[in-house]
């Protein structure tokens, strides 16, 4: 109930300098939406992206968040009774335990339950970077020339300097893509482009329904 959406992986907007677990941000259909990578989350080194990962968008309360994750297997509904609240660290390997919100024992093997109200760490740091990060690519979108571009550049790197917000930077395939061929940096921003489509110019005629 918590899914939104699913979709593979396109060109984020990396953002930097935060104390956040967020590597950047992805415009859907005009809203803002931080995203962060299951990596993050285990005691391993962050891996780079691939053009096959997919970005599970979920809603905790008023915030969208999307998370990078390498594969997707099945959807399940799990009945409560084969859920381990408490588990043994043994079962939960390297996974953060504040993370965890429960072990599911099935017939193949276990399952951990994630705890998405503790994934969202340090809410009050991610708002801000949302509304920042808004602001800037509003600036950027509606500035005409490099000239306007330029100007505005500075003005927002003085505005970091002065409030020490994050700095967006456009640097997706140095950060987490570093072998990424021309064709794939092409189906990237193919994909980057396809979600920032407002909703209404998808000529969609009937009520839109979610389905994961």
């Amino acid at each position: 109930e918590l899914v939104q959406e699913i979709f593979s992986l396109p060109e984020i907007t990396p953002i930097v300098e935060t104390f956040t677990d967020i590597i950047g941000i992805v415009n859907i259909r005009e809203k803002i939406v931080p995203i962060m990578h299951l990596d993050l989350l285990q005691s391993q080194l962050f891996k780079n992206c691939n053009i096959s990962d997919y970005v599970i968008v979920m809603q905790w309360e008023d915030l969208q968040i999307g998370l990078v994750v390498y594969q997707l297997n099945e959807v399940l509904e799990l009945n409560n009774e084969v859920i381990e609240e408490d588990p043994s660290k043994e079962l939960i390997c390297d996974i953060n335990n504040d993370f965890i919100s429960g072990i599911a024992k099935v017939d193949y093997g276990n399952i951990i339950l994630l705890n998405l109200q503790t994934l969202i760490r340090q809410l009050e740091a991610v708002l801000p970077l949302i509304w920042d990060a808004q602001m800037q690519l509003d600036l950027m979108e509606t500035s005409q020339t490099n000239e306007v571009e330029q100007q505005l550049k500075q003005e927002i790197s003085q505005q970091d300097e002065e409030n020490q917000t994050p700095k967006i930077i456009s640097s997706f395939y140095d950060l987490y893509c570093p072998n990424a061929t021309p064709e794939e940096r092409a189906i990237f921003r193919q994909r980057a482009d396809n979600l920032r489509q407002p909703r209404e110019s998808l000529k969609v005629t009937q009520k839109l329904m979610p389905l994961a």
